[in-house]
């Protein structure tokens, strides 16, 4: 029996409880319910399972069940005696290419015989991959009509088709080379689980099956033999026969039924009349060949069940206005109580469309669930790694210098863990010793040992990384497989990088499902290496697996492994949102150039080949399918259903629309007031603030205590910011549970610590304290270049100014060489400037002078409150019979104001150190900018910026370490706003720049 009805009539619930039902007359080990995907089936068996209380009936695809014969699983009355499986065949276990590892096949195929018969004006395509993907859906279309080779190669020849002959004489050698392999591909599949039935018989089955109408010719037969001595109950529509890229043909449905007693549902339970209206006048009278003519007249004439719908047809300027409507009208949806998973958005063009749809709705603050985008493997970040190291294992020295590269983004990646900066600070280190690389250091652990303990962390991982080649390289020379050997490097000695993904996959958010997908990328390599000797075999193996994942391009299979979206909006396709449906919908995207019909494309034309001929010219199907598109879109909503089009005026909405008895209303311009969560809660602040009248602000403070309620899919605050306890000003200053700097003892700062609390105590504790600070960029190794060579004068060395730059250069720092080269000329003029000016110094000098001094804090009358520990290097101190002067170098490219240098916390601080420790008076110093010549007349000389000696600003000096002292101990650290805020990472985030003004 088939289940006949248009979208709506109940056919898939009809069947779900058919299964139980019947599960319970004729027994579980029965029954198999078929799904059009793997997703439906999961759906199904947990509907079914829920109802049974024993052993529930099998629930699969048909490729499924077809596997499941080929495999010798016992099914029908033999599974309830549980009889023991044959195998499949004499060679070996059964092994189905993915869709990547079939395309693969045919291009190595056609590589290694090009010249197969192929028509002359062919030649040039041949070798191309487009020609590649024409020739797969060749091979695929002709499987499912159950063509065999010789058999196309006579109707061919009788045709004078010479490029329909080279396709069967190159289908007879890419069905020998799969033969030999053992491996079969999804249509080859489902047509030997054919001819195993038709010739051993398919037992006592009571087959289940939903959307009948997805089928392709060769999935029909295997059906209709699988309940010759059973019985079949299945469901179909043919207005919604559109998967023909994956093989469904009309004919499979109308051969079914011819095999089975046809029912039709009249009664529509989706939507409500104008959805049903919409419908039938797009189809109007057209009919298809083969079906119950008596159906004809009103068969899309059924009654509707469900109350009133909404139907709309909208047309906006653009895809960007329309991305913000769809996020607006969203939103109202939600605000009047509908939860985000009853809400759709479909799309007709996926590449073209879903970005600017994605990223609107997340503007606008709305959860979004997009199906997984079917990818090729090597895309994956964790197999990328994978293979990165297998490339390691594979090479005669793994060592090697020109492998830098490679080393280098192991260690950065998730499996080493070092951040690039690091790294980059690592391979400075590492040439002050020699010119020893990442690859030399992995081979040599000996001057791993030796690195200072901040950089430790980059030792350890590259100390691990070569562990894990080492005993990768030793398993592949004993002649494990591909699966060991690449297990070396994915799991290692501890297991520590799948835990660290299993842990993050676990989580929320976008990181635990790029985890997810990782660890099911890594899973499917695996299964391809366990498979990879039986193919390859030897040592080839390992290499043979990294060129073939290396070349795959069209995308893996899709990750099902995930569970439901949880309370998200769904963005997907149209296509895949067939035998789907939600409360509201939204159809993008209706414009004329996305819906025009375009029948061939390419040098092999499919659609000629049928069941039983060759057709001199292809039939033109696909303006009928586009129609059936369109009509399947008219019945996924449950109870509002918009449709939407953005070609503006060059691109109108597609007459479809028309024929379909639908006035599209023209939108202009933007949404008048996005309701966006951010827009929403400033409406309900400005109001409880700023209303005119107390009845207004009250009310906005009850909207603002209902928003403070609400909780997102994760159970947090979905408006953080609705709570008024919450709002810049209201908070009292809080204090740590434990002291940020013990009582008791002295207070431990740097000099430049020190005077970056005087400027912003808000900014070091960020910075300093919480190392919340942006990634240092290439003007730090640029200053400690330039420092270390003038360090170098100093200590007596004459060697010229380029050989002191070389010496700790380090080019890696800089995004582009001619950038790195011209940057590397400026330190050697800086390192010549202070040259000439150490030259003129009178007193005794001594670089990079390490200094610790307790500095007592008094308060204005003189009493010591506290004491400051000041620690750090100065950059040069001069001895005269005075005292002793302070200088620092600078490499910005502007020099300071003498004010701001009066100023300037660092050098006095320095300058009260050496005092304390030296017991001579302080006699002044400045700042050197290296970088800015003295001026015109003194253009070799760096620019210099005086400081007074401290007993004439001893005042201002104690006034900053008191100032110090107390935000320290009170731990009251507040935003200051300064000169510095040009440059703060944290300025976007400073309460200083907000109407709460400065706390």
């Amino acid at each position: 029996m088939v289940l006949v009805g248009p979208a709506g009539t109940g056919k898939t619930v009809a069947l779900h409880e058919a299964t139980v039902t019947l599960a319970e007359r004729h027994g579980a080990h029965r029954v198999v319910g078929v799904a059009p995907d793997r997703s439906a089936a999961r759906a199904w068996q947990r509907a079914v399972a829920r109802e049974l209380p024993g052993a529930a009936p099998l629930v699969t695809t048909v490729t499924g069940l077809a596997q499941q014969v080929l495999l010798g699983t016992p099914l029908g009355a033999a599974a309830a005696h549980r009889a023991p499986a044959a195998p499949p065949d004499e060679d070996g276990p059964l092994r189905i290419l993915t869709a990547p590892e079939q395309e693969l096949r045919i291009r190595e195929v056609l590589a290694g015989a090009p010249d197969t018969g192929w028509p002359a004006e062919w030649k040039d395509a041949v070798g191309t991959r487009s020609f590649a993907r024409q020739l797969r859906r060749a091979v695929a279309h002709a499987r499912r009509w159950g063509w065999e080779p010789d058999d196309l190669q006579r109707v061919a020849r009788d045709s004078g088709d010479d490029g329909w002959l080279g396709v069967s004489r190159f289908l007879t050698e890419y069905l020998q080379i799969l033969d030999w392999e053992g491996s079969l591909d999804y249509p080859e599949v489902t047509l030997r689980a054919l001819r195993r039935w038709e010739r051993d018989g398919a037992g006592d089955l009571v087959i289940v099956a939903d959307d009948l109408h997805l089928l392709d010719p060769t999935q029909a037969r295997l059906l209709a033999t699988a309940t010759a001595r059973g019985l079949l109950l299945g469901a179909g529509d043919p207005d919604q026969c559109v998967a023909s890229y994956r093989g469904a043909d009309p004919a499979a449905f109308r051969f079914l039924l011819t095999e089975a007693q046809a029912v039709r549902l009249t009664t529509v339970h989706r939507g409500g009349a104008a959805m049903r209206d919409a419908r039938a006048q797009l189809f109007g009278s057209r009919w298809y060949p083969g079906l119950p003519p008596e159906w004809a007249p009103d068969y899309r004439q059924v009654a509707a069940a469900a109350g009133a719908d909404h139907l709309a047809a909208v047309e906006y300027d653009d895809a960007h206005t329309q991305a913000r409507h769809v996020a607006h009208r969203l939103r109202a949806e939600h605000r009047a109580g509908r939860p985000w998973r009853h809400l759709a958005v479909l799309v007709s063009s996926p590449a073209a469309e879903t970005a600017e749809l994605v990223r609107a709705l997340g503007q606008a603050r709305i959860p979004v669930h997009v199906p997984t985008a079917d990818a090729a493997l090597v895309e994956q970040q964790a197999v990328a790694t994978l293979l990165r190291a297998a490339d390691l294992v594979l090479a005669p020295d793994p060592f090697a210098p020109h492998l830098e590269a490679t080393w280098r983004d192991l260690a950065t990646s998730d499996l080493g863990q070092v951040a690039p900066r690091l790294f980059r600070e690592f391979l400075r280190w590492a040439a002050t010793g020699g010119e020893a690389c990442a690859a030399d250091l992995a081979r040599d652990p000996l001057p791993l040992a030796q690195c200072p303990d901040r950089l430790r962390e980059v030792a350890d991982a590259l100390t691990d990384l070569a562990g894990r080649v080492r005993s990768a390289r030793r398993r592949e020379s004993q002649g494990a497989t591909p699966a060991e050997v690449l297990w070396e490097v994915w799991h290692g000695p501890d297991g520590a990088w799948p835990e660290r993904l299993r842990r993050r996959a676990i989580g929320t958010g976008a990181a635990a499902v790029a985890a997810g997908r990782d660890l099911d990328a890594v899973i499917e390599v695996f299964r391809l290496a366990e498979r990879a000797p039986e193919r390859w075999g030897g040592h080839r193996g390992l290499a043979a697996l990294v060129a073939e994942l290396g070349h795959q391009e069209i995308p893996a299979e899709p990750d099902l492994s995930l569970g439901p979206p949880g309370d998200r909006v769904t963005v997907m396709s149209l296509h895949r949102a067939a035998g789907r449906e939600w409360p509201v919908v939204i159809v993008t995207g209706l414009q004329e150039s996305n819906w025009q019909a375009r029948d061939g494309g390419g040098l092999i034309e499919v659609a000629r080949l049928t069941g039983d001929e060759l057709l001199a010219q292809a039939p033109r199907q696909a303006a009928a399918e586009m129609r059936r598109l369109f009509g399947m879109a008219l019945g996924r909503a449950g109870r509002t259903l918009v449709l939407a089009a953005c070609g503006g005026a060059g691109d109108p909405p597609t007459s479809l629309l028309a024929d379909a008895g639908l006035t599209v209303e023209r939108v202009a311009g933007p949404p008048d007031r996005p309701q966006t969560p951010v827009d929403v809660l400033l409406q309900a602040r400005r109001r409880a603030l700023l209303g005119p009248t107390a009845d207004q602000r009250s009310g906005a403070v009850a909207a603002l205590a209902a928003l403070t309620g609400e909780r997102d899919g994760a159970g947090g605050p979905r408006f953080p910011g609705a709570d008024p306890r919450t709002w810049d000003g209201a908070r009292d200053w809080t204090v740590g549970v434990a002291p940020l700097r013990p009582a008791g003892r002295p207070l431990s700062l740097s000099g430049s610590a020190l005077a970056v609390l005087d400027g912003c105590a808000l900014r070091w504790l960020l910075q300093r304290e919480l190392s919340g600070d942006r990634s240092a960029g290439p003007q730090v190794g640029f200053g400690l270049t330039v420092h270390a060579a003038a360090a170098a004068i100093v200590a007596g060395d004459t060697a010229d100014s380029a050989t002191l730059v070389a010496r700790s250069w380090c080019a890696d720092d800089y995004d582009a060489d001619w950038h790195a080269a011209q940057e590397r000329r400026a330190a050697v003029v800086a390192v010549d400037r202070l040259r000439d000016w150490l030259a003129t110094r009178p007193g005794a000098l001594a670089a990079e002078r390490p200094i610790e001094a307790v500095l007592p804090v008094r308060d204005p009358e003189g009493t010591v409150v506290d004491a400051i520990r000041v620690t750090g290097s100065v950059d040069l101190v001069e001895t005269h019979a005075d005292g002793v002067a302070v200088w620092d170098y600078k490499t910005r490219r502007t020099a300071a104001a003498a004010a701001d240098v009066a100023h300037d916390v660092q050098l006095a601080v320095y300058q009260a150190a050496l005092a304390e420790l030296t017991g001579q008076p302080a006699a002044g110093g400045g700042l050197v900018f290296a970088c800015v010549p003295a001026g015109t007349r003194e253009p070799l000389l760096p620019k210099v910026r005086r400081q007074e000696p401290l007993a004439l600003r001893q005042e201002w000096a104690d006034g900053v370490l008191v100032d110090a002292a107390g935000a320290l101990r009170s731990e009251q650290f507040r935003a200051t706003p300064g000169p510095g805020c040009r440059t703060c990472a944290f300025a976007a985030m400073c309460p200083a720049r907000g109407p709460g003004g400065r706390r």
